[in-house]
């Protein structure tokens, strides 16, 4: 368990890393011509994140490891090559930003994957560190309420890694994060459209707060310009708190589809067997999120929304509603999701210039 909250300055001491970590917290982090360097970039995350990146009137430096290939799909980005398991590689990305985005996920990249993970964490942090980066955000995943499952325990370790650094490092902690392309999502989509009539196990009755990949992509980029002097962990929490089964529940309505009631004693080992059957998610990885729903992901610790008040959000029925029109869009992002997050993020960006709140 992490320590209870306790106040330090503006920020409560349950989240606070580094104190001795040199950071003027009256200055919010202003426009710079130096770079932002966005590591999974090609990613269903990072694809948005650079939209809010740009918004947020910032320049961005896309990191990828073919970055021809990259530059076929976002011309637009500056691509660069970043193998986070290459030093030097990581080194040379890095030279010149004044700030990054973290956002390497090893999730179906083999049965090591959490240790590749920590590995590449260390790395990015040591480098980072070398090149003079004074800011990192890092999107990782939320503390269960029970024992995590491995890949939640490597989402907490690598955000831990990163902001034992030098570097003020935020940390945003997320559940299920709503959006085409968001595997997670794409597992419960797949329950609801293709399983509405199969009775579901009652480990799905868990609760959680998704949230909507605008609001996930504006609070990245807004992380590198709050005001914080020390390295610092947030919950980002949607606005509505559900349990998965609900979820699915309100996937089916929106298709005109009924959720058969009746709740089957299913392992997670057979549910995720089951659902790797008949969903367009990779078994290995839709045995690690099964595992991964086994007990409740509420928020506990401070949230990232309340050190400015309270912004309004994207609810889940409205998530649920851009995630699917994005899937008949021939882009991703597509270009009513750019607009989205742009607006977004340019009206969060005014509230926190002017000094008060959303």
């Amino acid at each position: 368990m992490e320590p209870a909250v306790e106040q330090l300055g503006s920020l409560p001491r349950s989240c606070v890393d580094n104190p001795s970590n040199p950071w003027n917290s009256d200055d919010v982090m202003p426009d710079a011509p130096a770079p932002v360097l966005l590591t999974g970039a090609t990613g269903f995350v990072g694809r948005h994140v650079a939209v809010a990146l740009q918004a947020a009137g910032f320049e961005v430096r896309a990191a990828s490891r073919d970055p021809q290939a990259s530059r076929r799909h976002s011309p637009e980005l500056d691509w660069v090559r970043c193998d986070l398991t290459e030093p030097a590689q990581v080194r040379q990305a890095l030279e010149g930003t004044r700030a990054a985005i973290y956002l390497y996920h090893g999730l179906g990249s083999g049965p090591a994957y959490d240790r590749r993970e920590a590995s590449c964490a260390s790395t990015f942090r040591q480098m980072a560190e070398a090149a003079g980066v004074e800011r990192i955000a890092y999107l990782g995943g939320i503390r269960p309420h029970g024992p995590a499952s491995r890949h939640l325990s490597s989402r907490l370790e690598t955000g831990r890694i990163l902001r034992d650094g030098r570097i003020p490092t935020v940390e945003l902690r997320a559940a299920m994060v709503i959006g085409h392309s968001s595997q997670s999502f794409a597992l419960v989509r797949d329950i609801a459209f293709r399983l509405p009539m199969v009775a579901l196990p009652p480990w799905l009755d868990r609760r959680s707060c998704p949230v909507s990949i605008t609001d996930v992509a504006a609070a990245l980029a807004l992380a590198l310009r709050v005001p914080l002097e020390h390295s610092a962990w947030f919950e980002l929490p949607g606005p509505d708190c559900l349990s998965h089964r609900e979820l699915v529940d309100r996937l089916c309505s929106a298709v005109g589809a009924r959720l058969l009631e009746p709740r089957l004693p299913l392992t997670p080992r057979l549910a995720s067997t089951l659902l790797a059957a008949i969903s367009r998610v990779r078994g290995a990885v839709t045995r690690e999120l099964v595992e991964g729903l086994m007990h409740d992901l509420l928020p506990e610790g401070p949230s990232f929304w309340s050190l400015f008040g309270t912004p309004t959000l994207r609810s889940v029925p409205e998530a649920i509603a851009d995630a699917l029109a994005d899937e008949l869009s021939p882009v991703s992002p597509s270009v009513e999701s750019r607009r989205r997050i742009w607006a977004t993020t340019r009206s969060w960006l005014g509230a926190l210039e002017a000094g008060h709140g959303f």
